[in-house]
């Protein structure tokens, strides 16, 4: 479902990455156009799109290959801005040899090199043509080792042969400005002298459009040979967008002439999070099938007999499925795609597909494509002056979001361009529509020089912010060591808040502001990019604020034994998350937890964990994205974002009510159920001598489908 933004755009701005880091093509096509209806402001877009196919020239004169080498768009805004080109590990020892030819969708050529960069270039390079760069490529030089230039062209008369098009002689990118991006991109290269060989490791196109667009669907279209027991794996990539909330996979051309023999692995960035979606189905031979595969499809793929094309739920036999090259560590657990909602899309995607059986072969002769929806960014791109010993200006500077869900399930910011000359004198309190506040930072960063950096702020990320070292690229969780700190009017009173659970389940629509102030002498900075929200309304969150008492004096049930949260009106589950709110404990490894959902499953969320370090006002979230960072058995644990565990030979024994655990190890246990009625958490505590309390309650934040929400991603042109 697509919603339609209808407020006003406070200067959002849009940076997408996309590339293919395995020989092949990649083309994104986002879904839909972001439209707002009373914007004051045309959003641009940043696009980059790569094709890491190698490039190989001859010894000879003649033509690469691929001749040409195409990047294929579609779904952008008609107009285009501006356009660079990169290239990547050029080797040539020669470069003057290299003519290149850059033909557009609608047929525009730009000549982007010849008979430039000389001769004796001893390495390999990576080259960026840019109108507005300073200088021209050298035409005779010895050594040269790229960076970034102009287009530039010293030989007017080069021969491109069929099928490109004869060269109109233009050498500047902004030819190309003001038309339609979309369609088929040519890169035509020719070696013009009997001398040496080389090669280039691939190109990207950087583009900007005058709008921006929302969800973004990004194919890899390299075939993938499917042979009796030879693993293949093929890679996207991702930058700088924002966390998922939905996906989709897409399979083109699939071959086969027994598919039941063909297993497949999908896996997240530093594979973090792995589903395998399709494993033995399908008994007869399919031909050049296309399939969707989606957690809100309608059909299962069959067992037996023939698949066709079309939509279908994945399919996981979970009979221990072997890819070579995979860590052996990976267990293979998870049934749907719901298993990477939440988590960051930046990175490496590997699509791991191997023939379990001998006698059989097949294809995937189009590649496959990942359909990625992620959480709405609002953004306002003004700088914000820091200045000495004062507010910021503006003082605050304000965000307005409109057109979300009433409960807010999961808050990020995003700061842009961050620049101070002492960044512990700032202080940074955000404050929600309906007042919720946090000191997002204070004292933070020492007196090491931040420049130009971006910041991502979020309770799941594994590490706060250092206090007298220098800050790094993060992510972050929210760091107050600053105590008390003052925000003059109209910033309200700050709150005790120490993370963003603080506005889990109110209404995120209306104004957020973001106030800055500098808290010490001698020392100036800028935001000069401004600031975004990442915000997710799409789950449904559920919060019972009660709070438990865990007494020191006797070991057993906390007080209340089982606190609710009861659920109406939802479809079955995909993905379940919890919050653990101000969470105190002398001595954690005591605690043990068990949620309870309507339908009778049940999961140990904790015990035996944490060691005898006491932990104080802990914000734990547990979700089974967090694969690789299970509870700590002995270690201290911190706020943050973990996967549910338990230690020792045996399950903890709760006192009637509750039941006896079960053997489930994972939150995917409530998967495809029905999630109405009453989740119950039991708290109990194991050893005498010790206590605590959960001073904030709890929060349960369900997915239980398929969305598409407007997207605002974070553009800034340096």
């Amino acid at each position: 479902m697509i919603r339609k933004y209808t407020g006003n755009l406070i200067g959002l701005r849009l940076f997408l990455v996309v590339g293919i880091l395995l020989n092949g093509l990649v083309w994104a096509r986002p879904t839909a156009v972001a439209r707002a209806e009373e914007a004051a402001v045309n959003t641009p877009q940043s696009i980059t799109v790569c094709n890491y196919n190698k490039i190989a020239m001859p010894s000879t004169v003649g033509t690469a290959t691929p001749y040409p080498s195409t990047i294929d768009l579609g779904g952008l805004d008609k107009q285009l801005l501006d356009v660079n080109v990169k290239l990547f590990y050029v080797n040539h020892f020669n470069p003057a040899e290299i003519d290149m030819l850059l033909v557009s969708p609608q047929g525009h050529t730009v000549t982007l090199l010849s008979d430039a960069g000389g001769t004796f270039s001893t390495q390999p390079f990576d080259l960026i043509l840019d109108d507005e760069a300073n200088n021209n490529i050298p035409q005779d030089t010895a050594g040269f080792f790229g960076g970034t230039y102009r287009p530039t062209n010293y030989g007017p008369l080069d021969n491109f042969p069929a099928p490109a098009p004869v060269p109109t002689g233009n050498s500047q990118l902004a030819v190309l400005n003001g038309t339609n991006p979309n369609g088929e991109w040519q890169l035509f290269v020719v070696d013009d002298t009997n001398m040496v060989s080389g090669s280039i490791g691939g190109w990207c196109l950087e583009l900007i459009t005058a709008a921006n667009t929302t969800s973004l669907l990004a194919c890899n279209h390299d075939p993938i040979t499917i042979v009796d027991e030879d693993p293949q794996t093929s890679v996207l990539h991702f930058e700088q967008l924002p966390n998922i909330l939905d996906v989709n996979l897409h399979l083109l051309g699939f071959s086969h002439t027994l598919p039941s023999d063909v297993d497949m692995l999908l896996r997240a960035p530093q594979g973090l999070t792995h589903l395998v979606p399709f494993s033995d189905i399908g008994s007869e031979p399919i031909q050049n099938v296309d399939l969707l595969l989606d957690d809100s499809a309608r059909h299962s793929l069959p067992l037996t007999g023939a698949i066709s094309s079309g939509t279908y739920l994945p399919y996981n036999d979970g009979q221990g499925d072997i890819f070579t090259g995979v860590p052996a560590s990976l267990t293979y657990d998870a049934t749907t795609l719901a298993t990477f909602n939440g988590i960051s899309p930046n990175g490496d995607w590997r699509l791991h597909v191997v023939d379990d059986t001998a006698g059989n072969s097949g294809l995937l002769a189009r590649g496959w494509c990942l359909e990625l929806t992620m959480a709405p960014l609002f953004c306002n791109t003004a700088a914000i002056a820091i200045n000495d010993l004062a507010s910021a200006n503006p003082y605050p500077s304000s965000v307005l979001v409109e057109g979300l869900e009433e409960a807010t399930a999961e808050v990020k910011l995003h700061l842009y361009g961050l620049s101070h000359t002492y960044p512990s004198d700032i202080d940074m309190l955000l404050v929600g529509p309906q007042g919720q506040n946090l000191i997002v930072m204070s004292d933070v960063g020492g007196g090491y020089d931040l420049v130009n950096r971006n910041l991502t702020l979020g309770d799941d990320a594994s590490q706060t912010m250092p206090t007298v070292s220098g800050l790094s690229l993060g992510p972050y969780r929210p760091t107050n060591n600053g105590s008390p700190d003052n925000f003059p009017a109209p910033a309200p009173v700050v709150s005790s808040a120490a993370d963003f659970a603080t506005f889990l389940g109110t209404n995120p629509n209306g104004t957020w502001s973001l106030y800055i102030v500098d808290d010490a002498s001698e020392d100036t900075g800028t935001l000069a990019g401004g600031w975004c929200l990442e915000i997710n309304t799409h789950d449904t969150i559920i919060c019972n604020a009660t709070p438990l008492e865990i007494s020191p004096n006797t070991a057993g049930s906390a007080t209340p034994y089982a606190t609710e949260i009861v659920v109406s009106d939802l479809g079955l589950v995909k993905d379940v998350r919890l919050h653990l709110l101000n969470l105190t404990h002398t001595s954690p490894e005591e605690l043990a937890l068990l949620l309870v959902s309507p339908s009778g499953q049940n999961l140990v969320l904790m015990s035996n964990v944490g060691g005898g370090t006491a932990i104080t006002n802990l914000h734990l979230i547990l979700d089974d994205v967090a694969f690789y960072t299970p509870l700590p058995d002995a270690e201290l644990i911190q706020s943050g974002l973990y996967h549910p565990a338990q230690y020792g030979q045996n399950s903890p024994s709760f006192p009637a009510p509750a039941p006896a655990p079960s053997a489930a190890t994972t939150l995917g246990t409530f998967n495809q159920t029905n999630p109405n009625g009453a989740w119950r958490l039991y708290v109990m505590d194991t050893v005498n001598g010790d206590g605590g309390n959960l001073a904030g309650g709890w929060c349960l934040v369900l997915n239980t489908g398929h969305y598409q929400p407007l997207v605002y991603l974070p553009f800034i042109h340096r």
